[in-house]
């Protein structure tokens, strides 16, 4: 399933977010009818996808710091520096 055109009818939702994280080799489009829009989705426009990379990258800039020094503790231990 590499690099389908997917039509997602509805809002911007979760399972859109997912599928859109899973296939990400697809091209989205949604349409939603309560206000009868189509657009083609995009990391940009996918506010709930755009929120997930920010917190994953948040996440490992916060834990940066912590993890060098535990690799350079385990580095000397063995005798490598």
């Amino acid at each position: 399933m590499k690099d389908l055109n997917v039509i997602y009818v509805g809002a911007e939702s979760r399972t859109l977010t997912n599928l859109m994280m899973v296939m990400n080799t697809s091209r989205f489009y949604s349409y939603n009818p309560s206000n009868c829009t189509a657009r083609l989705e995009t990391i940009q426009v996918n506010k709930a996808l755009m929120k997930r990379f920010y917190l994953i990258g948040t996440l490992s800039v916060a834990n940066y710091l912590s993890i060098h020094n535990r690799l350079k503790d385990l580095i000397k231990k063995a005798g490598k520096l």
